[in-house]
């Protein structure tokens, strides 16, 4: 079951080169939808961060060979943008929404706004499709609604999109376009209650909140699957394991509103809140047989595989698969990394690691992974020295300046590492920062024994805690 808050469901650059572009013609094509500012008088944000999230999903069940997320769905993209002064989520700059796509590695991206009808009543949506390479414009266009046209205004944004990402494709892939209203809600008020729940988790961060919203919606609509999905996972985050069974069970019993790729996706969570792994990765094997072509089938296979660490080997088949569909799906590499270091072949997982460094030379990931693998291998001075060039790398990621002192804890350097984290304290961090800081540092102080002060870093950490863990891990 994915973690929701700092907002993960499914998962998935500027720089990558036109040969990049050209070998990818036939494997996936993925676009993230970014959420529009709010441009009119009175108008409730809701709108512009629903139509921006529907568009999303109605083009991403269009077809298993394309891929649609808003950063609802992506909380690295949520974290950099509050990370750049864009605590909401909107108003960020292209430059920024191209940074973004490229880093994750996105074909294209969808930018927009809302803005009041010159009637005085009616609300005008603006969108552009824009090549996340590029930055060409592809589709540029506006559209006239009022919330009892919204659904429809959707459909029409959606499918124009569709056509363009289909013409990507050498070979093009069959569409399949149902109505949003007969996937998610036929009713915007259910809807309403939907996003509100979104918002309060994945922008607000209220982790204890944000189930509410959803249970309305099912009131409101007592068919919206996707909402019993969500709920499930809200339950089961807060440690209410037979409400998150039942909530699954009635996304299941409403299926002819999910897509394959969701109806998989709940059956694979529901069996997974039963701890049946082996029935889980069942499921996960059959949805791959199904949508062969769908990167994230075999990336949720990996995930159940590698749960059960006797699948090792089937784990990395699977990921090997995702590379054939998305050779760009560069994040696949540091997996495999990890699946080699499980099965203690430290050799192989470098390997990894220096293959994801060389094809993501701006990221800190592949020399902060090759950093782990020296530490395992006892070489703690290269350790040192690659999480060091990580850093360089990348100036606003802590992981490097972490793994130094993980590094120094085990050479039991203690006063540096602690003269270390306390710099790291000192400075602006995110909530996730601050817990994963002070995850470290109660190792730190427990290693030496000093236990009120790992209990003080947790206290004061609290409010973050709250803020950014589900209730359960709380």
């Amino acid at each position: 079951v994915p973690e929701r808050g700092v907002g993960q469901e499914n998962a998935v650059a500027a720089t990558a080169s036109e040969q990049t572009v050209q070998v990818s013609r036939d494997s996936s094509q993925r676009i993230l939808v970014f959420f529009a500012p709010n441009n009119t008088a009175d108008a409730p944000d809701w709108f512009a961060y629903a139509l921006p999230f529907l568009i999303s999903q109605d083009i991403d069940r269009a077809s298993s060979r394309i891929g649609a997320v808003s950063p609802f769905s992506i909380g690295y993209a949520m974290e950099r943008m509050r990370q750049s002064g864009f605590d909401r989520g909107t108003g960020e700059p292209l430059t920024l929404q191209l940074d973004l796509a490229g880093e994750m590695r996105f074909n294209f991206l969808m930018r927009s706004t809302l803005r009041d009808a010159d009637d005085g009543q009616s609300m005008v949506f603006d969108y552009a499709l824009h090549d996340a390479i590029s930055g060409q414009v592809l589709i540029d266009g506006e559209e006239t609604f009022v919330e009892e046209t919204m659904l429809a205004t959707v459909d029409k944004i959606s499918a124009a999109a569709q056509q363009v990402l289909r013409d990507q494709f050498d070979t093009p892939p069959t569409l399949t376009d149902v109505p949003v209203a007969e996937t998610m809600s036929p009713s915007t008020e259910a809807i309403e209650r939907y996003i509100q729940s979104r918002i309060t988790g994945d922008i607000d961060q209220d982790l204890a909140a944000w189930g509410a919203p959803l249970a309305e919606a099912t009131e409101v609509d007592p068919q919206f699957a996707e909402a019993y999905a969500l709920l499930g996972i809200f339950h089961f985050q807060n440690g209410d394991r037979p409400s998150a069974e039942i909530a699954l069970d009635n996304a299941l019993q409403y299926d002819f509103r999910l897509s394959t790729e969701s109806r998989c996706q709940v059956r694979i969570n529901r069996e997974a809140v039963r701890q049946q792994w082996g029935e889980a990765s069942k499921i996960a094997r059959a949805w791959t047989r199904v949508e062969p072509d769908n990167e994230f089938a075999f990336y949720r296979l990996a995930a159940m595989e590698e749960r059960q660490t006797s699948n090792l080997d089937a784990a990395l088949a699977a990921l090997k698969r995702v590379r054939e569909i998305n050779p760009s799906a560069d994040d696949v590499l540091l997996r495999m990394a990890n699946i080699e270091i499980q099965r203690g072949n430290l050799d192989a997982a470098a390997a990894y690691a220096e293959e994801y460094a060389n094809a993501r030379p701006e990221s800190a990931d592949g020399q902060s992974k090759l950093a782990e693998i020296y530490a395992a291998k006892g070489d703690y001075d290269q350790a040192i020295e690659a999480f060091e060039g990580a850093g360089y790398r990348d100036s606003n990621s802590i992981s490097p300046a972490l793994g130094i002192i993980s590094v120094l804890m085990r050479k039991g350097e203690f006063a540096n590492a602690t003269d270390r984290l306390a710099t790291l304290l000192d400075s602006e961090l995110t909530d996730e920062e601050r817990i994963r800081v002070v995850t470290v540092g109660v190792q730190l102080a427990s290693l030496q024994g000093r236990y009120s002060d790992a209990v003080q870093m947790m206290v004061d950490a609290d409010d973050a805690a709250r803020r950014t863990l589900p209730p359960l891990f709380y």
